[in-house]
């Protein structure tokens, strides 16, 4: 309840401070699953491609490395050099719209092959 003049008293303040807390301690910990989750994921797709290209020519395996993680760091810079124009232009909606467009092109070159 609030005072008469309606202000909150000293245990209102500390109660829904507690919740504020419980609900920033919930939302981080959603955070650090999510993160964790992605990062296995990514992990585990770098290894089944990796896996796949070093069957194509099992003497070639130095080179088709180098050429696997020259065309991954090249892909992330340029996703990452897009995506800054999208949030520049479009901001938070355009890095999203970016984020889902390149994921679908990616799913549809990866059903064709």
């Amino acid at each position: 309840m609030s005072t008469r003049h309606g202000h909150r008293t000293g245990r209102q303040n500390r109660q829904h401070a507690g919740i504020g807390k419980g609900f920033a301690c919930l939302v981080l910990a959603a955070m650090i699953i999510g993160v964790l989750l992605l990062d296995l994921a990514a992990q585990s797709s770098q290894v089944a491609n990796q896996t796949r290209i070093h069957t194509l020519d099992p003497t070639a395996r130095s080179r088709l490395n180098t050429i696997f993680m020259a065309t991954m760091i090249l892909g992330g810079a340029c996703g990452s050099g897009i995506a800054g124009l999208a949030y520049s232009a479009w901001g938070w909606s355009g890095t999203c719209l970016f984020g889902a467009a390149a994921a679908a092109i990616a799913l549809f070159l990866s059903r064709r092959s």
